[in-house]
């Protein structure tokens, strides 16, 4: 074969693989944006259509569905009971929070969060911090979840507790356990396990019931002396830092630190 011909045949060859290349590379191209139409159709026709992006569900991460939970309507006269109207008078819960004095940029863990009475009102003079609205009942965690995405709440955070330990997390820099504690089966268990968790200069503010016969709170049994309160959390480890005896009417307000 002649110099010349392999020339002609080399050069046939390399426009041929030039123009496969750019075929492949215009086919690819072409595809990777029809791909990127079809989701940008998918998109809208969704959003018309009212469908929101996919939820990262938390109870689903804990192995909690729908079906296993208790019916809704089973919480809520609990819920009711805990948002009713009158419960702010002697509650004061604008009063509590504003006694916190809290700065904007806190995590403070809301043990007991319930309904989230507190951790939606902790949530507004947060603007930079977290909410980590604790509970042991999955139900009330549902409520406090539905409730941030309905209306858009982004620094409440649900967690998960347990009856042992109330799972408070490491960042948290406030503990705020109101009318909790007389519930608790293994108190000194519990406040080793929040002792643990936080770090050196966290504040732990408890409200509990006061002694004798009060128009709100617990029936007598059940109620935990000052003095026996205090005694609970310095041998824990806690230092008492202060108290508000009459913030509130019918509890006390006790802050401690860990030293």
């Amino acid at each position: 074969m002649s110099k010349q011909l392999l020339l002609a045949v080399s050069l046939v060859f390399a426009f041929s693989s030039a123009a496969w290349a750019h075929e492949v590379k215009y086919e690819t191209s072409t595809s990777q944006k029809s791909k990127k139409s079809k989701k940008s159709k998918k998109a809208k026709k969704a959003k018309k259509k009212g469908h929101v992006a996919p939820i990262d569900c938390p109870f689903a991460k804990k192995g909690l569905h729908k079906p296993g939970m208790k019916p809704f309507k089973d919480i809520q006269k609990y819920i009711q009971m805990l948002e009713r109207k009158d419960r702010s008078s002697w509650q004061k819960p604008d009063v509590v929070v504003k006694a916190l004095g809290l700065k904007g940029h806190e995590k403070i863990a809301d043990v007991g969060a319930g309904s989230g009475y507190f951790s939606f009102r902790f949530a507004k003079v947060l603007p930079k911090g977290k909410v980590y609205s604790i509970d042991v009942e999955p139900e009330m965690l549902r409520y406090i979840h539905h409730t941030t995405i309905v209306k858009g709440i982004n620094n409440v955070f649900i967690v998960f507790g347990e009856a042992g330990n109330p799972k408070v997390p490491k960042d948290s820099n406030v503990v705020f356990i109101c009318d909790v504690l007389h519930h608790v089966q293994k108190r000194a268990l519990w406040l080793k396990r929040i002792f643990d968790a936080v770090a050196s200069g966290t504040r732990i503010v408890v409200l509990e019931f006061k002694e004798g016969k009060l128009p709100k709170g617990p029936p007598a049994k059940m109620k935990i002396p000052k003095k026996s309160l205090i005694k609970m959390f310095t041998k824990a480890g806690f230092k008492m830092h202060s108290e508000k005896p009459k913030l509130l009417p019918y509890q006390e307000f006790i802050v401690f630190k860990k030293p």
